[in-house]
């Protein structure tokens, strides 16, 4: 594939259908306990268990990506004039994330749009330090350059009546994970400059996307012991206090499994579910990457990781269904927002001819395949051999999986990617609960064709 596409691979347009809902008031609610790190968990396999508090790769790429990504210049947009809604779904949120590497391109970023379909969009994104401060990188320079793209797409969604949230980021999944205790240590500096972005750019809220593990973070200059979970809590409490009236927009991404890891009301996660629910108007649940927490269990069973769908519905011992289902237990329907990956995975297989590997197969040289690079595998040079297949073990799903023979990679292909849209319409979410889409490209989805639906 070219490298122009594969940089595009996670330019996210996250699309979702949700009631269309004023921000949640805030609610009292007695100073959050932290959970014990050793209570007992859920029996479930070692894969699962770690699948349910760890963050999607995609997503950890998707912001390295965006903090070290090449300055782009655009030709300048006018500002686009109300258009009308066209979409009878809109009585939902259709929540959306956009890169800043691409945001005014005018092929995949916001001049191709169609905000008359959109709801909600979310600049991703800022990334946040140790310190809780911004750290410096290509998206942040994008935000605050007058000259650049963010001016013209502010004017242009809130000309169409469509808000946008700025999304601040920040991973860390070392042992201990000493970045996320410091960060959530100091999440006031953070809380300071965030509310001081949505005030200056006139903006609506703003989108959390911080992914750890629960672990315990000892204070420095007091030695107390506390979970980053509930240091997680507590920041976003804060933050929904802090945010300024009319502007107060706050949602949280969360891991598809994280609803489920409790006991109870005790979550073992980073993420506490029931807590959080007291100050966030919308979940983005993660609802991909879910190869990695069903490789292990039947119906595969594989001995090591073997690719799969990234978000099946149904069969697969974590699926879409599941994972609606648990946050629909513990939050109400209208908070839930399901994200659908619009991107898959490819790997080389050792079996020859590309015809005779099986579905599921383990491989090598695991790598992500966005939705515009994989629904052109089959007519790139060098590709031979191409069959296309679908998914049987999940009927609802349909899952593309694709073999062929790779001269560029030198070796048999396996992909696995995307989910039909007539699928996910099929499935049996809540009527309430939304539903969203990671798209490989933002022209393959807020350009007026959303994917998915109830």
């Amino acid at each position: 594939m070219s490298r122009h596409r594969f940089l595009h691979f996670a330019t996210a347009l996250i699309c979702g259908f949700a009631p269309l809902i004023p921000p949640a008031a805030v609610h009292a609610a007695a100073p959050h306990a932290a959970s014990s790190l050793t209570a007992q968990a859920p029996l479930e396999s070692k894969v699962l268990t770690k699948f349910r508090d760890s963050g999607p790769p995609v997503m950890e790429w998707a912001v390295q990506r965006e903090a070290t990504a090449a300055p782009r210049t655009f030709t300048s947009t006018p500002v686009k004039p109300a258009l009308a809604v066209n979409n009878p779904r809109l009585y939902r949120e259709v929540f959306g994330f956009a890169f800043a590497s691409s945001l005014g391109d005018p092929t995949i970023g916001y001049p191709s749009w169609n905000f008359g379909l959109l709801s909600t969009v979310a600049y991703f994104g800022i990334h946040v330090d140790w310190t809780g401060d911004f750290s410096g990188g290509s998206a942040l320079n994008t935000w605050n350059n007058p000259s650049g793209p963010v001016p013209g797409f502010i004017q242009t969604a809130h000309a169409n009546g469509t808000k946008v949230v700025l999304s601040i980021a920040m991973f860390d999944s070392t042992s201990g994970t000493p970045n996320m205790c410091s960060a959530l240590q100091r999440y006031n500096t953070t809380i300071q400059r965030t509310v001081a972005e949505i005030q200056a750019k006139g903006i609506d809220g703003v989108n959390v996307d911080y992914e750890s593990n629960n672990t315990s973070c000892t204070d420095p200059s007091t030695g107390a012991v506390t979970s980053s979970q509930s240091m997680f809590t507590d920041f976003v409490a804060h933050l929904r206090a802090a945010l300024p009236a009319g502007r107060n927009y706050l949602s949280v991404d969360t891991y598809s499994g994280a609803a489920g890891f409790r006991n109870g009301s005790t979550y073992f996660g980073f993420f506490d579910i029931g807590a959080l629910n007291n100050y966030v108007d919308s979940f983005f649940v993660m609802a991909y990457d879910m190869e990695y927490a069903n490789w292990d269990q039947p119906p595969l069973s594989c001995p090591s990781f073997c690719i799969g769908p990234t978000a099946p519905l149904s069969t697969y011992a974590f699926n879409d269904g599941r994972a609606s289902a648990e946050y629909r237990a513990v939050v109400p329907a209208s908070k839930v927002i399901m994200g659908v990956p619009y991107y898959g995975r490819k790997e080389c297989v050792a079996i020859n001819p590309p015809s005779s590997i099986p579905p599921n197969a383990q491989g090598t040289s695991v790598a992500a395949d966005g939705y515009l690079d994989a629904s052109s595998e089959s007519s790139y040079p060098g590709n031979t051999q191409y069959t296309a297949h679908r998914e049987t073990r999940d009927p609802l799903s349909q899952t593309r999986w694709d073999t062929f023979s790779s001269t560029t990679a030198g070796c048999n292909r396996e992909m696995y990617w995307t989910t039909p849209p007539q699928s996910v319409r099929s499935t049996t979410w809540s009527s309430t609960t939304s539903c969203a889409a990671r798209a490989s490209s933002p022209s393959t989805t807020a350009a007026g064709r959303p994917s998915c639906g109830t």
